[in-house]
């Protein structure tokens, strides 16, 4: 697995300002695999959803990423009959 930290700021609110001295920043550290594995026995009966989400997402993401790739084919086809010359791109485009 991974050994990242990531460090979170601490708020003066915590009642103990003076006791870190200059470093104000607390190190939490990432889930053990007992914490992960009662997450996904909690997640467990709602599996169909989830995995519908992700597919979801796939899709989304699919449908995102092609429009700009049509968008591009149509302005390809527009331009190739031109030929390169502007003065014809303008005519077909009013």
């Amino acid at each position: 697995m991974f050994a990242f930290a990531r460090k979170a700021a601490v708020s003066p609110s915590d009642g103990d300002e003076g006791a870190r001295g200059d470093d104000d920043t607390k190190i939490r550290r990432l889930p053990s695999k007992t914490e992960l594995s009662k997450l996904f026995a909690l997640a467990h009966g709602e599996s169909r959803h989830i995995a519908l989400a992700v597919g979801l997402l796939f899709l989304s993401s699919g449908v995102t990423l092609s429009v700009p790739m049509g968008m591009c084919k149509i302005i390809d086809i527009i331009i190739g009959n031109a030929g390169g010359d502007p003065t014809v791109l303008t005519d077909t485009l009013v």
